[in-house]
């Protein structure tokens, strides 16, 4: 969707990016401590830089223009507030419920691009312009740093944003509900 605009191609398909499934994300899960270290410290500096691709490899313990959010607080947003906007920069089949899927939203590139306009252009439509919505960003890992881009993106045209660092594999090691999964 994004990245054909940005190419200079024709879009085909006036569809929206693919939201999730809703399953019942409640207070009553339990999150397990230590079920994986989402706070650990690989000694990669938090940058007000885009990552390069591929987006793969070690992630800052913190971020620059976003909110580093963990399961426990992540599950205590969703359940304690119901206007949010989850965006997964994973490209998997399984996601988090009720999340966007926007592949493109965790580009490289630089933050005066083209492409920035873009992903400004989206949040605006999807939160009516409501820069207060949280807007909570997370990809595949701990080692997936296109959810870091995307959340800087965000964060650095003035949005809430946070960034759930340990993102789907985070969510798995915690026993909670996937949307989309292909079992």
């Amino acid at each position: 969707m994004l990245a054909e605009v940005e190419l200079g191609g024709t879009q085909t398909s006036s569809a929206p990016p693919a939201q999730a499934d809703t399953v019942a994300v409640t207070s009553e899960m339990m999150v397990t401590a230590g079920a994986l270290n989402e706070l650990a410290d690989y000694g990669v500096p938090a940058t007000s830089v885009l990552f390069p691709a591929p987006y793969r490899g070690p992630t800052p313990a913190a971020h620059m223009r976003a909110d580093v959010l963990t399961t426990p607080a992540i599950v205590d947003l969703l359940t304690g507030n119901d206007n949010w906007l989850l965006v997964d920069t994973s490209g998997g089949t399984a996601t988090l419920p009720g999340a966007f899927a926007v592949v493109d939203a965790g580009r490289d590139g630089s933050l005066t691009d083209r492409f920035q306009g873009l992903i400004e252009d989206w949040l605006t439509e999807e939160t009516g312009g409501d820069k207060s919505v949280p807007i909570i960003f997370f990809g595949a890992g701990m080692q997936d740093r296109s959810s870091y881009n995307a959340a800087l993106r965000a964060g650095m045209a003035g949005w809430k944003a946070y960034w759930y660092r340990g993102g789907i594999e985070a969510w798995r090691s915690n026993g909670l509900p996937m949307a989309g999964q292909i079992d």
